[in-house]
């Protein structure tokens, strides 16, 4: 507004001498016309000088706060669902007539129950010909023993639903009894804690699946009686 009026008076005084005015009137058209020509040059097309800001997609990923990434197949419960409407844990292992000695001990040890209940449950279920081999007078020792025996059988569970080729990708699993089991293969064969090996598989149930092994699976720091 200040160069307009500046104008306005230079043109106001031409009758004072045009030669004045020529020298004054000209060089702040020239100013005017910069001034112009640099506001012009400012503002973006269509009139809107507000700055954009640019937004950059961004993946998920484990290590940024506040991103979960989905747990990968074969965790504890996730490898297959229950069998809906199927016979449970207890009622398999009655129907297959392998573990009869098995039942009694979980019946005695008071753990009969975790057979039967709702839940997803992975047992390692030793056989009656497993049983048979331990050392004379062991058996009916644990037998006299709940506290031990329940000790021992507890070791047998893996709380999540696991499928003998699932059993074999892992190093360990957890017990219910608190200490891992040991896995190893050998070609086909599932091998747990170095010597059992693993003869029956995927026995499915509503609740979990059964896979029978040959000898007697004893957690860390249980020992046997003698």
């Amino acid at each position: 507004m200040g160069m307009i009026k500046t104008i306005r008076a230079a043109w106001a005084a031409r009758g004072n001498g045009g030669m004045m005015m020529q020298r004054l009137f000209v060089p702040l058209l020239i100013l005017l016309g910069l001034a112009l020509a640099a506001c012009a040059s400012d503002a973006p097309d269509g009139g809107d000088a507000t700055p954009k800001t640019s937004v950059t997609e961004i993946t998920p990923d484990a290590s940024m706060p506040g991103m979960a990434i989905a747990p990968a197949p074969g965790i504890p419960g996730a490898t297959v669902p229950p069998l809906t409407g199927a016979e449970s844990l207890l009622d398999r292992a009655l129907d297959d007539g392998r573990f009869t000695t098995l039942l009694t001990a979980f019946r005695l040890a008071g753990l009969e129950k975790t057979l039967r209940d709702t839940g997803s449950y992975t047992i390692f279920a030793p056989t009656d010909a497993a049983l048979a081999a331990l050392p004379e007078g062991v058996l009916a020792q644990l037998q006299q023993d709940p506290d031990r025996l329940a000790e021992i059988l507890s070791y047998h569970i893996v709380n999540g639903y696991f499928l003998a080729r699932d059993v074999g990708d892992y190093n360990a699993l957890p017990s219910l009894h608190g200490a891992e089991i040991l896995i190893d293969r050998e070609g086909e064969t599932v091998i747990l804690n170095e010597h059992v090996r693993i003869v029956g598989t995927d026995m499915e149930a509503a609740n979990g699946v059964m896979h029978a092994i040959d000898a007697l699976l004893v957690p860390p720091g249980v020992a046997l009686p003698q």
